[in-house]
């Protein structure tokens, strides 16, 4: 405490000294003697600090608040910015706001300085003109808007199932934090939160109808700046039931709906996913466009090769290779100049972490709408994104050197208990290309099935039904019958086998030549090899 040392005259000052709360002099001592020194006390300085902006704070525009809270005895307080006086503030109910005209307005100009860090202070002054200073209070002026994207979608982007909208940007001062709200064709769908990667929000796309659509994102940064992306128009091309799909006619429905370019296929097989999903494959796929009335507008053709339908619940998506107007085969073949034809498949829980096995014929086109069954692969898939991880070729060869007709063992599979069945056909070999290879011991014609634990189905080794017993050696091998023993049934694409009941039914037609004929057989067994 500073102290104050004063010297009294000789006299009655008891009153004097009492008041001050000094010592009082002594009566009798003579003039000339020094009183005794005493200590006062200086009134204590005011203090004020800066209540309003916060620490750390960004602030904007013309009319930033500053508060102050001060001691009682302030009469006075002034605002600094840095060591640069900004002005003075008038006592309120709410502490010492800031007023550049003594009342008539509140608040500061930030735009009267440039955009970056500061520190702001305030003074309070007594009567006695005593002054005491706040603490600093760092704050960051940004008055320039950051700039604004849209990530994804990329222009003309189809979209389907719940996609992720992405907006980027960037703040004048560096990394800022920000806050994203997104509208789709004008109205709001949400805010998304903002890191590395940009403002991500997740959108279910069966909010929207099937076709072309428009999103912005506006970008706010942390002083309230805010801007608002050029729009990017892109495809919904999923197309939604009004509820999930209960029967046949509901699917077919979904199907001839025609939408995101898919106008239809042949061949269709399906597989449930693990999170509910189903993964519908098709052969031979006619793409295009359609009208409101499901009507193939002029330009659509055909495609040979895969495309495929994910069923969200009661939305469903198509799924073709290539770009809009431009649509190829979805998984292109392993083998120069053939395409694939989807048989079956499964979710393949044995392997880690899971993932979607697809037996795949190799089908190799002849001309004239001809073709030939020219291998088997098995293709994987990822989840849940279902992209392609492999495609390799599935045991057995296809071919030896004196069999020319090993069965193509992909034409359907059954994915049951510990095993897995494979059910192919093998040809007739004509007679003229017997004579002109006395070596060759062709296979019977027919219908045969083949086996593998669940862990070797992609790699084998396989096992074959003999009629009898199964057998390691493929040429061992007897082609399947009925209990009445025909074997001349069911081959080629058409063949289709999968549990019933207690046993096991196949599916297709009486002859390999009969495809696209209107009989469709089926033959029920207690066994996957029958008979």
């Amino acid at each position: 405490m500073r102290t104050n040392r004063s010297r009294f005259l000789a006299g009655p000052s008891v009153a004097l000294a009492v008041a001050c709360g000094c010592q009082a002099a002594d009566p009798g001592a003579t003039a000339g003697d020094d009183p005794p020194d005493v200590q006062v006390s200086a009134a204590a300085a005011p203090s004020c600090t800066v209540a309003l902006p916060q620490a750390d704070a960004h602030v904007r525009g013309g009319q930033v608040i500053l508060d102050a809270a001060a001691s009682t005895d302030a009469t006075t307080v002034e605002f600094f910015l840095g060591n640069t006086r900004l002005g003075t503030a008038a006592p309120t109910i709410y502490g010492w706001l800031f007023t550049p005209d003594g009342g008539s307005t509140w608040g500061w100009n930030s735009r009267s300085v440039a955009d970056g860090p500061y520190a702001i202070t305030c003074r309070a002054r007594n009567a006695a003109g005593q002054t005491g200073t706040s603490p600093a209070v760092a704050i960051t002026v940004d008055n320039t808007p950051p700039t604004a994207f849209i990530a994804l979608p990329a222009a003309n982007d189809e979209v389907s199932g719940t996609t992720l909208l992405d907006a980027g940007g960037a703040d004048n001062i560096g990394i800022s934090p920000f806050s994203a709200s997104f509208r789709i064709d004008g109205a709001s769908i949400g805010s998304g939160g903002c890191g590395g990667f940009g403002c991500i929000l997740p959108w279910d796309t069966s909010s929207a109808a099937q076709g072309r659509h428009a999103v912005t994102a506006t970008l706010t940064d942390a002083a309230g700046n805010a801007t608002t992306s050029a729009p990017v128009s892109f495809l919904v091309a999923s197309m939604c039931l009004p509820e999930v799909p209960a029967g046949p006619a509901d699917y077919q429905r979904a199907f001839d709906a025609r939408h995101g370019g898919w106008l239809g296929s042949d061949g269709a097989l399906h597989i449930v996913l693990p999170d509910g999903r189903v993964l519908w494959f098709f052969g031979d796929t006619f793409t295009g466009e359609a009208d409101a009335n499901n009507v193939p507008l002029p330009g659509y053709r055909l495609y040979g090769g895969v495309s495929a339908m994910v069923q969200s619940g009661r939305c469903f998506t198509p799924l073709m290779g290539g770009r809009p107007g431009a649509r190829t085969t979805l998984i292109p073949s392993r083998v120069p100049g053939t395409v694939y034809w989807m048989s079956e498949g499964y979710v393949d829980t044995d392997a880690s972490p899971p993932v979607v096995r697809v037996w795949a014929m190799v089908v190799q086109f002849t001309g004239g709408g001809g073709f030939s069954i020219v291998g088997g692969d098995v293709i994987t898939l990822a989840l849940p994104s279902l992209t392609v991880v492999s495609t390799a070729d599935a045991p057995p060869p296809t071919s030896l050197p004196t069999v020319p007709n090993v069965p193509n063992f992909v034409a359907s599979v059954l994915h049951d208990d510990a095993f897995v069945y494979f059910y192919g056909g093998a040809g007739p070999v004509p007679a003229d290309q017997l004579s002109q290879h006395p070596e060759w011991q062709p296979m019977a014609a027919g219908t045969y099935v083949a086996r593998a634990t669940r862990a070797n189905a992609v790699a084998g080794p396989w096992e074959f039904w003999t009629g009898t017993s199964w057998s390691t050696i493929v040429t061992a091998a007897a082609p399947m019958h009925l209990a009445d023993g025909t074997t001349n049934f069911v081959q080629g694409p058409g063949l289709s086998v999968g549990r019933y009941g207690v046993g096991y039914l196949m599916t297709g037609k009486q002859s390999a030549f009969d495809w696209f004929g209107p009989g469709v057989q089926a033959w029920y067994a207690a066994t996957p090899q029958g008979p």
